[in-house]
């Protein structure tokens, strides 16, 4: 493990869900490919996505996978869980007892592995974090909820987190902002993409304009598409309509890996302490610079472009993984500077 004073980066495994989709890495080789590409020394990992035995790790795997981080020189900062209720399908959702034990279940792995916070989600309701927070600190493992699309610092329901946080006062509650949030317009690069593609100047026009209209995401969405069907000749860009365009406020891609200047400026995984009022709180601070600075690029494109990576098996087994990367880079392709 590497221990380093001050702010430090790192990067998300789901930087590399197309790699990892198309099973071109298992968990080993791909920790092993950040090493060497001195993509760390922070790691963030998705439980459900990397650790097969995510909820219950046991111990045999969770020595291991240190003695791993140990040896390549990687600390795993971030275990990303899940707030789900509809576990399985056609069955009808889990109670709030089974809800916290299940958050239970992913602290102790987390804490197992040598993590030293977990990201959750508000999907947890806010009420039942009196019932998680102590086990947590019992475990001496921080938790951050993510704020990502399509909430912001002054959304209801982080307002209603943050009343709780102040009530519970414990330093084991903070804040993982996703900086896609804070975005304040569309990114020139992203229209030009867009431009690139065959989509028509009145279109982006008035996207720019629907962009700026109160409401949420998926609303403004509806009204942009609205307006196309209705007057204008609508193109798919590599299978994703401009209108999804009218929720980027909140979906700037935020967890691709890129380069700028041949440095690595992918997602920081940096502990800070923030003093809000009297009280210290941990916040970890998410960013993967978005793709409006210039120069970024994709770190596994020999070009510097963001080249969808396909399946190098005919495999029937991997048409639906292929099928959903494809989509992934697609979508990524067209939200990538070029």
């Amino acid at each position: 493990m590497t221990t380093t004073a001050g702010a430090q980066v790192g990067v998300t495994l789901y930087s590399f869900t197309n790699p990892w989709l198309t099973r071109q890495f298992d968990l080993e080789g791909l920790l092993r490919e950040v090493s060497r590409r001195g993509m760390g020394p922070n790691i963030e990992i998705i439980g459900f996505q990397s650790f097969k035995e995510f909820p219950d790790i046991s111990d045999a795997f969770a020595e291991k996978f240190k003695e791993l981080m140990t040896e390549i020189g990687l600390n795993p900062v971030s275990c990303a869980i899940n707030s789900d209720r509809f576990l399985r399908p056609g069955q009808q959702p889990i109670d709030d007892a089974s809800l916290i034990e299940y958050h239970k279940r992913q602290l102790r792995s987390a804490k197992k592995m040598g993590f030293s916070l977990v990201r959750y989600q508000f999907a947890l309701p806010v009420e039942l974090l009196p019932q998680i927070a102590p086990y947590a600190e019992a475990l001496d493992i921080r938790m951050g909820v993510e704020v990502h699309a399509p909430m912001w610092a002054g959304h209801p329901a982080v307002q209603a987190y943050g009343e709780m946080y102040d009530k519970l006062d414990t330093p084991y509650l903070g804040w993982i902002p996703d900086f896609g949030g804070t975005a304040s317009r569309i990114p020139e690069s992203m229209l030009d993409a867009a431009r690139a593609a065959g989509a028509r100047e009145g279109l982006l026009d008035r996207l720019k304009e629907v962009w700026l209209e109160p409401g949420m995401s998926h609303e403004k969405a509806g009204r942009l598409r609205e307006w196309a069907l209705a007057g204008a000749t609508l193109r798919p860009i590599f299978r994703l309509p401009v209108w999804r365009f009218s929720s980027l406020p909140t979906t700037i891609p935020n967890h691709g890996p890129r380069w700028l200047t041949g440095r690595s400026t992918s997602m920081a995984s940096s502990m800070a302490w923030v003093r809000t009022g009297k009280r210290k709180r941990s916040i970890t601070a998410r960013s993967s610079r978005c793709s409006a600075t210039a120069g970024l690029r994709a770190p596994w494109s020999a070009n510097g472009k963001a080249t969808p990576i396909r399946p190098t098996t005919g495999s029937s087994r991997l048409k639906p993984i292929k099928r959903c990367a494809d989509r992934y880079s697609q979508a990524n392709a067209l939200l990538t500077l070029h």
